[in-house]
């Protein structure tokens, strides 16, 4: 994700615009914050360099909220 210049990403918000607009298995926990993206010189994103940089440094932002629909199916049977 890209943040407007100056502008921090809220992950509560982040989540929900994402929960609202996509699946509840779709939705992403966790967020990497990029300057830019790394390009291979035709211009397309190099995703295997922002894979080793997530493994090797882990997310910035770390969602943990839970929606209602989400809470149950991790929630122990009783």
């Amino acid at each position: 994700m890209r943040p407007a210049p100056g502008g921090t990403p809220d992950p509560e918000e982040l989540f929900a615009y994402c929960r609202e607009h996509l699946a509840p298995h779709k939705t992403p926990r966790y967020w990497t914050v990029l300057e830019e993206f790394p390009l291979t010189p035709s211009g397309k994103i190099q995703k295997f360099v922002l894979r080793e940089r997530f493994l090797a440094q882990g997310p910035d932002i770390a969602i943990r909220a839970q929606s209602p629909d989400t809470a149950a199916a991790t929630r122990p049977a009783s």
